[in-house]
């Protein structure tokens, strides 16, 4: 079966994503900032598509340590990925930092993915 990971999964465009991989039959991995947030949408989804292939891993794109967590996570989990859709993304209405010092937006939208990409890179299948 092929493995999708989609961060912010659980936000508008992100459910979009979810709901039509898992149509199409996909082993999909929901990586939501709040993973009660997630689990609600994940049922959904589910009752939706009747895909019952579909999980929630939490992840903090702001903080490295947290990314590195999700990553063994899964890898614990899969031995391949087919697609990661880097999806989320955040824009804090005031300037925030995230917990390794970079501006949010930084860390979050590009910082985050560009590390979650490098580490997972083993696990994409060519």
């Amino acid at each position: 079966m092929k493995t999708a990971i989609i961060t912010g999964a659980d936000g508008d465009m992100g459910k979009q994503h979810t709901i039509a991989l898992a149509t199409a039959g996909y082993n999909i991995v929901m990586a939501c900032y709040c993973q009660q947030d997630g689990e609600k949408t994940c049922q959904e989804i589910k009752h939706l598509t009747h895909n019952d292939q579909i999980q929630v891993i939490e992840l903090d794109l702001s903080s490295f340590d947290k990314i590195k967590l999700f990553v063994e996570k899964v890898k614990q989990t899969f031995n391949h990925v087919d697609i990661l859709l880097n999806n989320a993304g955040t824009l804090p209405s005031k300037p925030m930092v995230s917990a390794n010092g970079y501006e949010l937006t930084i860390a979050v939208n590009y910082l985050g993915h560009f590390l979650l990409t490098e580490l997972l890179s083993p696990l994409f299948v060519s």
